[in-house]
């Protein structure tokens, strides 16, 4: 086990280090590494290279396994399947962060072999990234991302860099029984209350890495390529320019405007108005609120 310590402050280092000479007595071995503050992108990126072992897992720091049993499970479900096969995922329990009781759950909709980039890249299927849902063949990782390397903007979602490029070129084995269980806070870096602005920034910088992890995937057409990287402008140009227009931010939607347009994306009427006219713009849709 690798826990990459990223320059937290809440006395980490001191709560791990007991543990190093039990994960040895027990015939493991836990390796603590610490960086100054810069990311889980960073911390994940320089993780992957230092693991050897025949398959990976990623959880988060705040969920756990269900079992003892469950990562065995995965594994074994994993090696029953043939090469074609590169992730094994499992069901999830959404956990209530004081009662610690189950109020839902993730669940696979597709099939129990199946090829799921599509599933994964437009969210169908009610599609999630836990990372600790998914166990993935070391072999597969390196067949697809060169160098283990991935981008690594701070706050950049480094889920889906590992998911994008191995998804597409290998298919995934779900087991319909939740394994792991996903404790839900409210206060969570995805369930935080954000301004306009601050969702729209937010918006762009998934869209970057995105782009930037299609860019990387070497075993993709360029065609093919230019077919997602489309989506995913077109996937976020409501979203993100209405946002800032409805917060008044009209230098950043018109940034975000010039890029689409250098992508040959049409930019909607509506939007236009709703720059040139911003202050009657915004009056009209909060009048129309109440």
């Amino acid at each position: 086990m690798f826990l990459i310590d990223d320059g937290s402050t809440d006395n980490t280092r001191e709560v791990v280090l007991p543990y190093l000479n039990k994960f040895n007595q027990r015939g493991y071995q836990l390796n603590y590494i610490y960086q100054e503050n810069a990311g889980q992108s960073v911390a994940l990126n320089r993780g992957l290279k230092m693991i050897h072992g025949d398959f990976l897992v990623w959880p988060d720091a705040d969920d756990w396994y269900k079992s003892a049993e469950s990562l065995g499970l995965l594994v074994n479900a994993l090696m029953e399947q043939d090469e074609t096969v590169g992730f094994a995922r499992c069901d999830a329990e959404l956990i209530h962060e004081e009662r610690l009781e189950v109020t839902g759950y993730h669940r696979a909709m597709s099939k129990n072999v199946d090829y799921i980039f599509d599933e994964c890249f437009f969210e169908k299927n009610g599609f999630w990234v836990v990372p600790g849902d998914f166990v993935v063949r070391t072999s597969a990782l390196d067949k697809t991302i060169k160098g283990r390397e991935i981008y690594t903007e701070k706050k950049a979602c480094q889920n889906l860099q590992l998911l994008y490029p191995i998804l597409y070129s290998y298919k995934c084995y779900s087991i319909k029984s939740p394994l792991y269980c996903i404790l839900q806070r409210a206060n969570s870096y995805s369930r935080r209350q954000r301004t306009g602005t601050e969702m729209a920034d937010l918006l762009r910088l998934y869209a970057r890495t995105r782009l930037a992890t299609l860019n990387r995937m070497y075993l993709m057409a360029s065609a093919e390529k230019e077919k997602y990287c489309h989506a995913v402008y077109m996937m976020y140009r409501d979203d993100i320019i209405h946002m800032y227009i409805d917060d008044g931010n009209i230098d950043a939607a018109k940034a975000v405007i010039s890029v689409l347009r250098k992508q040959g994306i049409s930019i909607p009427f509506k939007y236009r108005v709703g720059i040139r006219f911003n202050k009657i713009y915004r009056t009209i849709k909060n009048w129309v609120k109440t």
